[in-house]
């Protein structure tokens, strides 16, 4: 989900002028990547009050410590 959701949209975000041919829709791509980038943490919010609920701090991992996908969110 990293990979494929979260790190195009920042690429989309912080480089909108990449993404089109005509600079002055560079602000419309900004936008559209800011609302797919805020869903997206929308939906790892979603999934740490999950954990945080069942006692893990924790995306990855075994609860004891984090995993390779929280070293990827960090």
């Amino acid at each position: 989900y990293l990979t494929n959701t979260v790190q195009p949209g920042f690429i989309a975000y912080f480089y909108a002028e990449r993404h089109v041919s005509d600079p002055a829709a560079a602000p419309a791509v900004k936008r559209s990547a800011e609302e797919r980038l805020n869903a997206g943490f929308d939906l790892l919010e979603g999934a740490l009050a999950k954990g945080e609920a069942a006692g893990r701090v924790w995306l990855g991992g075994t609860g004891d410590g984090p995993g390779i996908v929280d070293m990827m969110l960090f």
